[in-house]
């Protein structure tokens, strides 16, 4: 388990996927549990970056057979994906639904944590 602080800037999501490469690769993950965990901690940490504009803290844990991301953030929970009512907005929460075996977020004194776990076929560790 490792867990990076970064920017509430967009530009996080660069190094976030770069942490992904960097759990993942040694643990054993194959190409399609790569990409899809970078997919996710992209929209996790770009929706931190626009919505909640605090640093997150973003941590990869991984088991046999499968990956949990946590984003924490200082902004308010929000317990449902909100509707996608145009072509480009709303789209990451629900791509990260259809990505992963489970998601949520959960409320904490300081902010909100943002979930989602995916499993892998390939990760031994």
């Amino acid at each position: 388990m490792r867990t990076v602080r970064l920017a509430g800037e967009l530009r996080s999501a660069i190094e976030a996927r770069r942490l992904v490469e960097d759990e993942l690769g040694p643990a054993g993950a194959g190409e399609e549990t790569m990409l899809h965990t970078q997919l996710v901690v992209t929209e996790l940490v770009t929706n931190a970056a626009r919505h909640a504009q605090t640093p997150v803290d973003l941590t990869i844990s991984t088991g046999v057979g499968r990956v949990r991301i946590e984003a924490r953030d200082g902004s308010a929970a929000t317990p449902t994906p909100p509707p996608v009512d145009t072509p480009t907005r709303h789209r990451g929460v629900h791509l990260i639904e259809d990505l992963s075996d489970g998601w949520g977020v959960e409320a904490e004194d300081a902010g909100k944590v943002v979930w989602c776990e995916l499993t892998s076929r390939g990760l031994t560790r």
